[in-house]
């Protein structure tokens, strides 16, 4: 499994990519063509182009010379590769930052920038246990706190294809064995009768930022790779 990220710079605007479009994928295109605000447009032309660049060096393809990989959707709306159906992706941006995850199994990947802490957020979606670690946290360490629980559940979310209609509160987050699990106790009991169902790792690459993968699989840590779009 390999994470990839690249930082988009602020002066970098749409028609810089007018040399790189015949390695975004069309879907990308349409839907960058519909985002108004010129941030969100940019960031998505790159994540399209870091999505190219990262498949390519997965695949061991020549970057110019591949055309952009083909994508359809699955039953939630998450994309995969026509061609490569073994190979699987996802991606995410936030801030001035994308990242995209591929792995030859399913995968969610998320990114959050550190920005003011968004307290209704965490009373609506997130659980009692989450809330209560954060009441025991302040400053800074509270924010940091905040997106990591943030980018731990987007990820997993991302990871089953279900998107936020799954419930950012649906499941819990196993710090000690950086693992997600079914909500569903059979016994309160016992915390080992709670199913696993994930797993997450996370990185402190980027300053300011925090950016998780999450997995099916164990014993699989991820190779974090900085690329350069340009």
């Amino acid at each position: 499994m390999k994470v990839y990220y690249a930082k988009v710079s602020p002066s970098i605007k749409e028609d810089t990519f007018f040399a790189c479009m015949g390695q975004i994928e069309q879907r990308r295109l349409l839907k960058a063509e519909n985002i108004k605000n010129e941030k969100g447009k940019v960031l998505s032309l790159a994540a399209g182009l870091l999505q190219h660049i990262g498949l390519c060096d997965y695949l061991h393809l020549p970057v110019k010379e591949t055309p952009a990989f083909g994508t359809g959707c699955g039953k939630w709306g998450k994309p995969y590769l026509i061609q490569y159906p073994d190979v699987y992706f996802n991606l995410s941006h936030s801030g001035e930052y994308v990242c995209l995850a591929v792995a030859g199994y399913e995968v969610g990947v998320d990114i959050q920038k550190h920005q003011d802490k968004r307290e209704n957020i965490a009373r609506r979606f997130f659980t009692g246990a989450d809330n209560e670690m954060l009441e025991r946290c302040k400053g800074k360490e509270r924010t940091e706190r905040f997106f990591r629980i943030f980018s731990i559940r987007e990820s997993y979310i991302k990871f089953t294809g279900r998107g936020l209609g799954q419930g950012l509160g649906s499941f819990d987050i196993d710090w000690e064995n950086k693992a997600i699990r079914d909500t569903a106790v059979f016994d309160a009991s016992d915390e080992s009768s709670r199913k696993t169902v994930a797993y997450f790792e996370e990185s402190t690459q980027v300053e300011g930022y925090s950016l998780c993968v999450c997995t099916g699989q164990k014993e699989t840590p991820a190779r974090w790779e900085l690329v350069d779009l340009f």
